[in-house]
């Protein structure tokens, strides 16, 4: 594991919130199985989508939104 143990948390909570946008763009809800996409770690992430002949690139973009850290 690359990830520092006090960063993995954050990391796992800022990739499920990419993975939920997405399928929510897609109009499917939870019902899409998350494994079927996979969404990077970088600062403006890449998204692939896996279908019958490998994952394959989306041509979508994520955009991270920075909250104040007191933010309710």
């Amino acid at each position: 594991n690359s990830l520092a143990n006090d960063r993995q948390c954050e990391a796992f909570f800022e990739i499920w919130t990419r993975k939920e946008a997405f399928v929510k763009c897609l109009g499917k809800g939870l019902q899409y199985d998350l494994k079927n996409c996979y969404i990077g770690f970088s600062h403006t992430p890449e998204i692939f989508e896996n279908s019958h002949s490998g994952y394959k690139k989306v041509p979508w973009f994520i955009q991270d939104i920075v909250v104040d850290e007191n933010y309710k």
